[in-house]
């Protein structure tokens, strides 16, 4: 299992929860961003790939989330085809940014509605 961010800040924070938990052996923590990650650098077997993208105030202008899911679900039919996935979708209608079928899940985050979208990468 592994895990990663492009803020240090939070693989630090993460590493220091696993740690407490007496896990750090179980998730491999690191730096990186998800646009340079492979699946083939990751497993031999397909696995879940989980991500939960920045948006809202963290993005600011509508149309660079959008862009930004396209991107991710672009990447994803790339590089883990075959794998299943979860993704944490500020708004359902981003669930058309992504080029595989998905099942939507309404949640609440953080005093936000989210939609978590399900499916396997095709």
């Amino acid at each position: 299992m592994f895990a990663s961010d492009v803020d240090k800040k939070n693989v630090d924070q993460l590493k220091a929860v696993l740690a407490e938990l007496n896990m750090a052996d179980t998730v491999n923590v690191f730096t990186k961003n998800f646009f340079f990650i492979k699946a083939s650098d990751l497993s031999l077997k397909k696995g879940v790939v989980v991500l939960n993208p920045p948006y809202g105030k963290r993005m600011g202008n509508p149309r660079d989330v959008y862009s930004l899911f396209v991107k991710i679900g672009t990447y994803l039919k790339t590089n883990f085809s075959g794998w299943r996935t979860g993704i944490v979708l500020p708004d359902k209608s981003l669930a058309r940014a992504l080029p595989f079928s998905v099942s939507l899940t309404p949640g609440f985050h953080s005093g936000l509605d989210i939609f978590t979208a399900t499916g396997t990468i095709q």
